[in-house]
């Protein structure tokens, strides 16, 4: 039998923790490339490429500002999500899978209709406690159903 559910509407917020993560790995990614034997124009690319990205995930995951960031992501009482991205435009997700249920990290990757895959990270300091502890519980629930 379906377990019915209430709404859970989840709001993450700015989070030091991934902020300082994705700080580390570019830089990390920035001092191997100068480490490597890639010199010349390939290196300049790659090193507008870590640029780029350091931007774009800083944007996306941290401001979460832009049509591919989530802002708010809702688990609906049936069971599906719906998720409102950085312009405020609600919309569907066609089907969602739980990357990883931590303590520490909770990934969701969602399909969205007709625009991709989006991933929400959400860690300790980016939601209140017990809404945290309420969705890892009930991500755990329906894991097991």
């Amino acid at each position: 039998m379906k377990q019915a559910h209430r709404l859970m509407s989840l709001r993450p917020r700015t989070s030091p923790c991934l902020a300082g993560f994705i700080i580390v790995s570019h830089l990390l990614a920035g001092m191997a490339l100068f480490l490597s034997d890639i010199h010349g124009l390939a290196r300049v690319l790659l090193l507008v490429f870590i640029l780029l990205s350091c931007f774009h995930s800083s944007r996306k995951l941290i401001a979460r500002s832009g049509a591919r960031a989530i802002t708010q992501a809702d688990w609906l009482p049936d069971g599906s999500w719906r998720v409102v991205d950085g312009n405020g435009n609600a919309q569907q997700v066609a089907s969602w899978t739980l990357i990883l249920n931590t303590p520490a990290l909770v990934i969701l990757k969602f399909k969205i209709t007709g625009h991709g895959a989006e991933t929400l990270i959400i860690c300790p300091d980016s939601m209140e406690p017990e809404t945290r502890r309420r969705l890892r519980v009930r991500l755990t629930v329906s894991a097991g159903s």
